[in-house]
């Protein structure tokens, strides 16, 4: 529960802000939050959520991020084109880490490589083969060894199979002749 958070317009959107005199109470003999943590573990860790700040600019192309300063957090639409298996690794911090790369192209005739940590990484090989649509929100986009590669945050969504116009011009650009087509790489 969330006491003390004023919300405004903000970007055509509403983004909202704990007040100094405000809390963050959890409170967990309130009948919601049972329901909720119930939810949680059932499907909504899963879930694909909406927000309604509109800080960020919606779903750009690769040939749009290709000239967009970085670092930059964006929403990519495309095709995996290549994936890896999941790698198991520990960081220098001692965290124990799971990633998995994989390889968007969009209608642009671009590609990028897109990194996919814990459970996101660890998602059956079957969902990403074949020419999978994605929807990802909340990539992390920097210069890597001369390139552009991007970093799904752990706030950010996957979503396979959306339905969104970028996604239906994607599927038809693929389905077209962008399946054969030759892709220039962002990523080095």
């Amino acid at each position: 529960c969330l006491k003390g958070v004023t919300v405004k317009e903000f970007k055509g959107g509403r983004t909202g802000s704990l007040e100094q005199a405000g809390a963050i109470v959890f409170d967990s003999t309130l009948p919601d939050a049972e329901r909720l943590r119930q939810w949680w573990k059932s499907s909504g860790s899963q879930a694909s959520f909406t927000s309604l700040s509109l800080s960020q600019e919606g779903i750009t192309d690769l040939l749009t991020l290709q000239a967009k300063a970085l670092p930059c957090t964006t929403e990519l639409c495309g095709v995996v084109v290549n994936f890896k298996a999941p790698f198991s690794f520990t960081s220098q911090a001692g965290k124990a880490l799971v990633k998995r790369e994989i390889v968007l192209a969009d209608h642009t005739g671009l590609s990028m490589q897109v990194t996919l940590w814990g459970d996101r990484a660890q998602q059956d090989d079957k969902l990403f083969d074949g020419g999978a649509v994605v929807l990802i929100r909340g990539v992390l986009v920097k210069e890597w060894n001369g390139g552009r590669s991007g970093s799904l945050l752990e706030a950010g969504s996957l979503i396979f199979s959306p339905a969104t116009p970028e996604a239906e011009k994607v599927k038809l650009w693929w389905s077209t002749g962008g399946s054969s087509q030759s892709l220039t790489a962002l990523s080095q």
